[in-house]
């Protein structure tokens, strides 16, 4: 009692959050129900204390705490909205999070991020109900609401739940990646790579400031936005690409940013790590995880059991202590979110009217044949094989001026469909002249087609070849006759074209006497100025093949493809320089155009009849 002051009413005992654990009236301490005979009188200053007590409760006046009342468990945006301050400089990227919990100064303050001013962030948190998916769409929320689509272009990289998606159609978002398309992942990844290059150059005009340069140009350049959701996934997935998010990091400079989500401490290299500044954290599995994430002591403070609530440091000034609680928000409550998100995606639409929407993450199409491809610009000199994998530009081979393309594969099951599906462009191609395509297919291997527009031949191949001799004699003899002069009319020399599709060389040879196919080497060897093409195919080509006349004399120069797997193996196919591969791995579906020994990695069409389950 003697410890007991008169004017104490309560003791109460708190945690290191100002949270109330337990508390006793005074009375109940020391309170015997005997009554006290000492007690003294009320006093006159007691009763004026009394009343003013009385007169304060009945106009709900609250006494004055040492602390804010703890962080509720939800906080919606609308009901913050108020408090989060203006933003003025439209190239500063921020973004709102929730409000956290100053205990020291009585506030809780609006908590926003900016990767501007404070770098890319991190968030830890366990994998089970956490929040890291709440704190993702809030940030992505704020951040579609303040910025248009010239401003911000945000790339979403899920590998968690895809339950992100749900951000497609925004005109600020660029797309958003799952785990196993890992082409998307690699475009993207260079796509950055190519923009930072490029934004180095414009920069380095104007002192490298990226505010400057927007403000003194009139076509502006975007905020990138990269968000990487479970970046352990990510890293042990695609590791190659590692360190070029070590690189990409660096580009804050130049309006590239990062938000990374994680559930281990130990997944980032030291390149990566020293560039992730701001430190968020949820709940961790254990107490000590707080104090290796913050770098030291967390004075006894734990983020409370909630989803969304966490640890951050912020330096105030004034206050040793920096690791302060917060609390994320939302949009709306999550049974609301759906149709609350479906008016915020037409808003944006709407708020974005005239102005361009985020790059799209350019992928190649999974079929590539003649009904597809009726965008891409094709004729017989620029005859189309498909698209670089690098550049994602279509590809060309040159029929008009390369008398002979050689196209090698390790089996012949792997020409078959880019064979068929070349007949049909090339077919296209010259369907409106007087030219004309032959396809000698001695195995049968094409599929049935009943609407080609090419001559094929399968069973008939001596009567085929002895059409061919007579046409090539008859050329012949005309070109002879203008040469002499015995006929000076130029257009009897002005060939029509005939392109021959020799789906399988050595099939071919087997299928042909030993007189006919001599005649036919001898139509390859002497054909070129007769209006004559060959697009010869071959599996595992022989010493022989390579080392013959007309290979040395009209195909050995030219394009050359390779198709599928194989061309690092082999060793009669020369070629230099290191070999690209496809993310997903060599098949059919790829090849290589050679050139001069130098490859090019070519992801090619195919026929249109090809089921998709057998690409």
């Amino acid at each position: 009692q003697d410890f007991v002051k008169k004017d104490m009413r309560e003791v109460a005992l708190i945690d290191y959050s100002g949270n109330t654990i337990d508390s006793k009236k005074i009375s109940s301490l020391y309170d015997t129900g005997v009554p006290d005979s000492t007690k003294k009188q009320k006093t006159q200053l007691t009763a004026i204390v009394n009343h003013i007590i009385t007169v304060a409760n009945g106009l709900n006046f609250k006494p004055y705490s040492l602390w804010e009342e703890p962080l509720p468990e939800q906080i919606l945006i609308s009901e913050i909205s108020n408090d989060i301050p203006a933003l003025n400089n439209l190239n500063e990227v921020r973004f709102l999070i929730g409000k956290w919990d100053n205990l020291y100064q009585r506030k809780q303050p609006v908590l926003i991020s900016s990767l501007t001013n404070d770098g890319n962030v991190v968030l830890y948190g366990t994998d089970d109900g956490s929040g890291k998916q709440m704190f993702l769409q809030v940030a992505i929320d704020s951040m579609l609401m303040w910025y248009t689509s010239d401003r911000l272009h945000l790339y979403i990289l899920d590998f968690d739940s895809d339950v992100l998606k749900e951000y497609l159609g925004f005109p600020q978002i660029g797309d958003v990646v799952s785990l196993d398309e890992g082409e998307k992942i690699n475009n993207l990844f260079k796509t950055l790579e190519k923009k930072l290059r490029q934004r180095k150059k414009l920069l380095s005009t104007v002192g490298g400031s990226f505010s400057k340069y927007n403000n003194t140009h009139d076509e502006v350049l975007p905020s990138i936005v990269i968000v990487i959701n479970s970046y352990a996934k990510f890293a042990e997935t695609y590791p190659n690409f590692v360190s070029k998010v070590a690189e990409l990091l660096q580009g804050r400079k130049y309006g590239i940013y990062f938000i990374i989500t994680t559930s281990e401490q130990n997944c980032f290299t030291s390149k990566v790590r020293q560039h992730l500044s701001q430190v968020y954290s949820l709940q961790l599995n254990q107490e000590s995880d707080y104090s290796a994430l913050f770098g030291g002591r967390t004075y006894g403070l734990y983020p409370q059991d909630y989803v969304g609530r966490g640890l951050t440091k912020k330096k105030i000034d004034g206050l040793d202590r920096d690791i302060f609680e917060f609390q994320v928000a939302k949009l709306s409550p999550d049974n609301d979110r759906k149709t609350v998100l479906i008016s915020l995606k037409k808003w944006c639409i709407q708020k974005c009217e005239g102005i361009l929407p985020a790059d799209k993450i350019l992928v190649l199409p999974d079929k590539i044949n003649i009904d597809t491809s009726r965008n891409v610009l094709f004729d017989i000199k620029n005859m189309f094989i498909g698209y670089d994998y690098s550049s994602m530009k279509p590809e060309y081979v040159n029929i008009a001026d390369e008398y002979i393309h050689c196209i090698f594969a390790s089996d012949q099951n792997s020409l078959i469909a880019f064979s068929q599906g070349f007949a049909e462009f090339i077919a296209s191609a010259l369907s409106t002249s007087h030219d004309s395509v032959y396809v000698l297919d001695p195995q049968g291997l094409y599929y049935e087609d009943s609407t080609q527009n090419y001559k094929y031949r399968s069973d008939e191949l001596s009567n085929t070849l002895h059409e061919l001799l007579q046409e090539a004699q008859r050329r012949n003899e005309l070109l002879t006759a203008y040469e002499e002069g015995r006929d000076t009319n130029e257009d009897n020399i002005k060939f029509s074209l005939i392109v021959c599709i020799i789906v399988s060389y050595s099939g071919l040879q087997m299928k042909l006497s030993e007189e006919e196919w001599n005649i036919f080497l001898e139509i390859l060897q002497y054909s070129r100025q007769l209006g004559f093409r060959f697009e010869v195919f071959s599996d595992s080509p022989s010493a022989s093949f390579l080392n013959s006349d007309w290979y040395l004399h009209h195909a050995k120069d030219n394009t050359t493809l390779w198709i599928g797997d194989g061309l690092r193996t082999q060793t009669r196919v020369q070629w230099k320089g290191r070999l690209q591969e496809p993310l997903t791995g060599m098949s059919d579906t790829y090849g290589y155009a050679i050139r001069s020994g130098k490859t090019k990695l070519v992801k090619l069409i195919s026929t249109y009849l090809k089921e998709e389950d057998e690409l």
